[in-house]
């Protein structure tokens, strides 16, 4: 299972990747693509139910992952995606939060 995770990595996210922010750019559009938005998920520090409603602006995700959560139906805040847990989700949106969690464990950065 590593294995096919660090070759969708390697071939299809940061293939073409010559420096951090062409990484950047390179996880932030394989998320926002393979992420079914919105979607219900628990913060991790503050162990609550959110709505997670979608990518934070590509600019706030040059140094990683942000999502905008739904707070009192009137403000979003951003949240970084290796901090929350998603709660029924699609298989595809459920395998792109987990690759780019792997990638973090791995090590890896921009």
């Amino acid at each position: 299972m590593d294995k096919e995770i660090e070759n969708r990595i390697e071939m299809e996210i940061i293939v073409d990747a010559y420096n951090p922010e062409e990484a950047a750019m390179g996880w932030y559009y394989y998320l926002e693509k393979n992420i079914d938005f919105p979607f219900q998920a628990m913060t991790a520090k503050g162990k609550s139910e959110r709505t997670i409603i979608g990518m934070a602006d590509s600019t706030d995700c040059l140094e990683g992952m942000y999502v905008l959560v739904n707070f009192n139906d009137e403000d979003e805040l951003l949240f970084s995606l290796e901090d929350i847990l998603p709660i029924k989700v699609n298989q595809q949106s459920q395998q792109a939060i987990s690759d780019w969690k792997y990638w973090l464990n791995m090590g890896y950065n921009f």
